[in-house]
């Protein structure tokens, strides 16, 4: 429900509908060849082995369109990092109750304001925590979600250390 359906081959195809000459298996090389593992975050890969030391599943969950998704984790590396990554077309709330049915804790951390505030109204009991990105950062979403939004994976993690720190499992 949140129209993530990007992909390389549909923008070109949308540009050669507004009368652009391209052709579509040089440009489709070409864009992915832009995807590159430097685009990840700085602090990344230490917290996704922060994630891993709580000794609960670690999982990757993106939504979009699938196969675009997969091509850039896959590119990153990212998904060597947890134990299993999860491309969604959309709606990330039907993982997560899945996970919550399961009888497992579920700590959500995302970039978008709008999925964080109806994972935090839908699951109470699932922990939102908000990573800032200006483009899918809303104000007012926020400010209605009370969800901690924080600029970088190491301001998460040593929320996280204290939000845990009587916490059986090791952080």
């Amino acid at each position: 429900g949140y129209g993530f359906d990007y992909s390389i081959e549909k923008h070109i195809k949308i540009l050669q509908d507004r009368g652009y000459d391209i052709a579509e298996k040089d440009a489709v090389r070409d864009l992915r060849s832009c995807i590159r593992k430097d685009f990840i975050a700085d602090d990344a890969i230490e917290f996704l082995q922060f994630l891993r030391s709580f000794g609960e599943e670690a999982v990757l969950l993106t939504a979009g369109d699938p196969s675009y998704q997969k091509l850039k984790v896959e590119i990153t590396g990212l998904c060597d990092l947890v134990d299993r990554c999860v491309y969604l077309q959309g709606n990330k709330e039907t993982f997560v109750e899945e996970i919550l049915a399961n009888g497992k804790r579920v700590i959500f951390v995302n970039d978008n304001s709008k999925e964080n505030a109806t994972i935090k109204k839908t699951f109470p009991a699932a922990v939102v925590i908000g990573k800032i990105n200006v483009f899918k950062y809303d104000k007012s979403d926020v400010e209605k979600s009370e969800v901690p939004y924080f600029a970088t994976l190491r301001e998460i993690q040593n929320y996280m250390q204290k939000l845990y720190q009587g916490s059986k499992k090791t952080v």
